[in-house]
This record gives structure tokens, C-alpha cells and sequence, in this order.
């Protein structure tokens, strides 16, 4: 059965473009969660300065997980972009909901404002 983890990630300029356009398609991590193939992965935008989430974030699927050359006890997970969060959608992103998040958010299938403001 596969699990949702939810992670705290300090987003780059240009991370969550490139997660979004499918141009970033792993994250490496700390092995702590017992991650599995075929969980996923709901990444929260955190922001450093601020000190708080965001509610933008992405949803992605583990496809494969290697411990290839990592410090111990980390491994990369191979990913796949399968929902955007965003906290500036409205009537002008044309984007379908997907599916509601835990917290009570839909989360999208694709995000123009992330896209065209990253």
C-alpha cells in the first residue's frame, strides 16, 4: 500500500520550475521514512527567511530509489511529477483539480502562475 510523506523543501530560484516542467526528476533525502516505490511525495514550500510554509508545493510519485554514492543512510528517489499546489490559482490558471489533499486543499495537474512566475 503505498503512504504520502510529507517534506519540508527550501526551493531554489528555479526548483519548482524545474520539478513542475519534469526537468528536476529526483530529490535525494535521509532514508528516516522507510520510503517505498510507489509512495509519493507532497513537497512543502518552505521559506527560510520567513521562517514558514508556503502553500505552494508539488505532488510526486517515488518511481526508484538508489542509495547510489550518497552519504549514509540517504538515497536518491527518481521522481514523477503528478500534481502542482499553488496558492495563486484562480479562474485565470487553466488547471483541473486532482485530487484534495489531507489538510483540505486540491491540489492540480498543472499550474500556469508557477510556471509562467517562477
Amino acid at each position: 500500500m503505498s503512504k504520502m510523506h510529507t517534506l519540508k523543501s527550501r526551493f531554489l530560484p528555479g526548483y519548482l520550475r524545474a520539478q513542475a516542467t519534469g526537468a528536476r526528476t529526483f530529490e535525494i533525502r535521509k532514508n528516516d521514512r522507510n520510503f517505498k516505490i510507489g509512495d509519493e511525495l507532497w513537497l512543502r514550500e518552505y521559506n527560510s527567511e520567513t521562517k514558514a510554509y508556503t502553500d505552494n508545493g508539488l505532488i510526486v510519485d517515488i518511481l526508484h530509489i538508489s542509495p547510489y554514492m550518497q552519504k549514509e543512510n540517504h538515497v536518491i528517489l527518481e521522481t514523477k511529477l503528478k500534481a502542482v499546489v499553488c496558492s495563486q490559482c484562480g479562474d485565470e490558471c487553466d488547471c483541473k483539480e486532482v485530487f484534495k489533499l489531507p489538510n483540505g486543499k486540491y491540489i492540480y495537474n498543472f499550474c500556469k502562475y508557477i510556471l509562467e512566475n517562477e
